[in-house]
């Protein structure tokens, strides 16, 4: 890259803040985030890289950072901000990172990358914001702890993205909403788990009023969202599908939602719920719910959403025999209308509930039994749907990290181990490396560039994994946080 210079931030560095550093990138900088107080809002207009030359912004190696003042940057381009952690404290607690359009769509932020990084402790507001942004990715990041009536992921008038390989806990009120005219979005292989205690994990279309600062939603707030491969662990309720239209759930894992199976919403009635499917959908249900909606609104076009091949179990009630439109366990009176085509009632025999592993045995009647379909290619764990593909998010034979250990590989000492706040990896001091750390369930949650300290005091309790490269030296351990 011509040109291309290291920008430095933090206590003791040429800048205090991003903000103050702004002005002095170009296209091809790299800005490494020293430890420091970052404890004030930071706002920047027009930070821009180029296609061939993005402007990066990570953690220094071998430093523990973290953010407590909310970053926003508008109309910003080719952005890459990653390994970096965003906590609220009392004296910021709102959106931690937002990228907008100021309320002009002629002036979107694009191309968009945020890569491992986690937002936590949120109580004010939204924790991470994309208010018309086009061309992103999120992906391996944590959004743990929001108390607020916002969301862990707020989508507003952003368009062409992917939220993907994330992991979401203990959101009160959603985990993603999609609205005010956010189209075309990919949710891959997440995990949400009690992410919409009070609301939904992934609110699509919600309501947000009849003005846009973009003129392409006219009839809908979310159009073509696909929800693919995710997996959902209690919540009120997975999925409350609203003004949206052309969406596609397919191959996802619901486990224990606490009041609904899922919605569809009415909301508005200038705006339109249409044409939305549910496809080899895996739903173990533990406790007497039901399917809400709003019976007889005019814009839920219900006979144009069509469930089809989803597998169906309800673990307290063993003689229920699936959705029922007149009533009963689990009753779909309030969506009355809609298609429920070659649903299967039956246990899925996870592998082991208890442990959230739920990959299903060789008896399942899940195997072999979903639509065949194109998209998703890939189940939760990364490994190709079969021809013959399976219902849920993962496919059979599915391999969790523990279970495919390279035995050439290396012991990496871990100290100390089990622990509750910090993790000491016994590398070569002064030798650069590169650790990924992954859950029981396979899921990279955090990647590590030559900091031998990790603090993982956030991390829900559990076995992890630790896969470090050294040199020509490749490194595997197992720790336990308590």
């Amino acid at each position: 890259m011509l040109h291309a210079k290291t920008v430095h931030i933090g206590t003791g560095q040429t800048y205090s803040n991003i903000a103050s550093a702004c002005p002095a990138l170009s296209p091809g900088d790299t800005v490494m985030v020293h430890s420091g107080t970052y404890d004030t809002y930071q706002y920047y207009n027009g930070l821009k890289g180029t296609a061939s030359q993005w402007i990066t912004i990570r953690k220094a190696p071998l430093e523990n950072v973290e953010i407590n003042g909310g970053w926003q940057f508008t109309s910003s381009e080719f952005i890459r901000i990653e390994n970096l952690t965003f906590k609220a404290n009392a004296m910021y607690d709102n959106t931690l990172l937002h990228f907008d359009h100021a309320g002009d769509c002629s002036k979107l932020s694009n191309h968009i990358l945020i890569d491992s990084c986690s937002f936590l402790d949120v109580s004010g507001g939204n924790t991470f914001k994309l208010g018309g942004v086009s061309d992103f990715v999120v992906s391996h990041c944590r959004f743990i702890n929001n108390s607020s009536d916002a969301a862990g992921i707020a989508l507003n008038e952003s368009r062409n993205g992917i939220i993907r390989n994330c992991y979401f806990e203990n959101i009160k009120t959603k985990g993603i909403q999609f609205k005010l005219g956010t189209f075309n979005v990919q949710v891959i292989g997440n995990y949400f788990k009690d992410a919409g205690i009070d609301d939904c994990a992934l609110k699509i279309g919600e309501s947000g009023g009849s003005q846009y600062y973009c003129p392409d939603a006219k009839d809908w707030h979310a159009k073509d969202i696909k929800v693919y491969s995710n997996i959902f662990v209690g919540g009120k309720t997975p999925f409350s599908v609203g003004l949206a239209i052309n969406t596609d759930i397919a191959n996802n894992t619901i486990v224990s939602p606490t009041t609904f199976v899922l919605r569809l919403l009415s909301d508005e009635t200038m705006f339109e719920n249409k044409n939305n499917t549910f496809t080899n959908n895996l739903f173990y249900l533990d406790k007497t719910l039901y399917f809400n909606g709003t019976s007889g609104a005019l814009n839920i076009d219900f006979p144009s959403i069509v469930f089809t091949n989803n597998l169906f179990y309800a673990a307290h009630n063993t003689g229920w025999t699936g959705p029922d439109p007149y009533g009963g366990s689990y009753d779909t009176e309030e969506i009355k209308g809609v298609q429920f085509i070659n649903s299967i009632v039956a246990n899925p025999l996870f592998i082991n509930l208890a442990l959230e592993d739920f990959q299903v045995d060789s008896n399942s009647p899940a195997l072999a039994a979903g639509l065949p379909i194109d998209e998703p290619k890939f189940d939760y764990f990364g490994k190709p749907f079969k021809a013959g593909r399976c219902i849920g998010a993962i496919e059979s034979d599915s391999v969790l990290v523990s279970a495919s250990v390279n035995l050439t590989e290396s012991a990496l000492i871990l100290f100390p181990n089990p622990t509750n706040y910090i993790i000491h990896l016994g590398l070569e001091e002064g030798k650069a490396f590169e650790a990924e750390i992954y859950n029981n369930l396979g899921m990279r949650i955090l990647t590590v560039n030559n900091s031998a300290t990790v603090n993982i005091e956030h991390f829900p309790s559990g076995v992890y994994w630790i896969k470090a490269v050294q040199g020509r030296e490749h490194y595997l351990g197992k720790f336990i946080k308590i």
